[in-house]
Formats: C-alpha cells, sequence, structure tokens
C-alpha cells in the first residue's frame, strides 16, 4: 500500500470516529443529560466526550502533520499542530481547516488540556455548556474542511 493510501485510510477512519463521537455526545445531551439533570455524573460524561471528540481530531492532524513532514515544536505541540492545520503550503499541501474552525478547536484543546491536567470532579456547568456549544458549531465546520482536504490529497 501507499503511504498516500494509508493517509486516506486514516482520515476515514478518523472522521467516523469523529462523527461518532460527536452523535453520542449529542445523543447523551438530548436524552440521558435531559432526563437525570447536570449531575456530577453528567458532567464528568460531558467533560469525557469533549476530551474524546478532540483526541480524534488531533490524532488524525498528527496523521496529516506526519505525512507531509510538518516539523512540530516539541514544547507546544498540541497547539503547533493545531495551527499548522490552518496553513498552505502552495505546491505541497492545502489547509486542513479554516481560521474559524480552529479557533472554535482551539477552545476544546484548552478544555482537554484542564481536563487531563487538572482532574476536576466538580465542572461548572456554565463552562461546560459553552464547550458543548463549540463542539456543536466546530463539528459541522470541520467535516466538509476535512472532506475538502481530503479529495485534494487524492490528486497528490
Amino acid at each position: 500500500m501507499r503511504r498516500i493510501e494509508a493517509l486516506l485510510g486514516h482520515i476515514d477512519a478518523s472522521c467516523l470516529v469523529i462523527d461518532e463521537l460527536h452523535d453520542f455526545a449529542h445523543e447523551f445531551k438530548s436524552g440521558e443529560l435531559a432526563s437525570r439533570g447536570k449531575d456530577r455524573f453528567a458532567a464528568l460524561a460531558v467533560a469525557q466526550f469533549l476530551d474524546s471528540y478532540y483526541t480524534a481530531v488531533e490524532t488524525m492532524f498528527l496523521r496529516v502533520s506526519q505525512f507531509f513532514e510538518n516539523n512540530l515544536v516539541s514544547e507546544k505541540w498540541h497547539s503547533d499542530l493545531l495551527e499548522k492545520m490552518t496553513i498552505t503550503v502552495p505546491g505541497y499541501r492545502p489547509r486542513v481547516i479554516s481560521r474559524e474552525t480552529y479557533e472554535l478547536l482551539r477552545e476544546l484543546m484548552r478544555f482537554r488540556h484542564f481536563n487531563r491536567y487538572y482532574l476536576e470532579l466538580n465542572f461548572d456547568w456554565v463552562k461546560l455548556d459553552f464547550l458543548f456549544s463549540t463542539l456543536e458549531r466546530a463539528h459541522p465546520k470541520l467535516m466538509p474542511e476535512i472532506a475538502v482536504f481530503r479529495a485534494a490529497v487524492e490528486h497528490i
């Protein structure tokens, strides 16, 4: 298998996971959360959905970056990786996401960092609601942008 086919396979597999995580989180919010209320367990579940969603997106971006041999600054590689996905390298690689999508995903990345390193058990529902809204705005922008990028990569 050629490297390009492997990348396309990673993109396809990632898109399935990203869609599934989004759908599951949305289903949880409209079903389970609506019936149980905004308690501590629901907050942990929402935090995990947000964390997992961004991790799936970032993993796909990392595969793209590795394929195109982008150098990442090691001490801040997460933010560097996200930033590089907004850049078109003429004649080499199209951008993956728009600046608008970048800004939305950056919020999710920041939360993921907080969630992983500060181990909170009493989440602020105002912040969780904001982040869930951010996810709901990011997802319909992200998926078509990935599709456009994928189509461009097929022609490389």
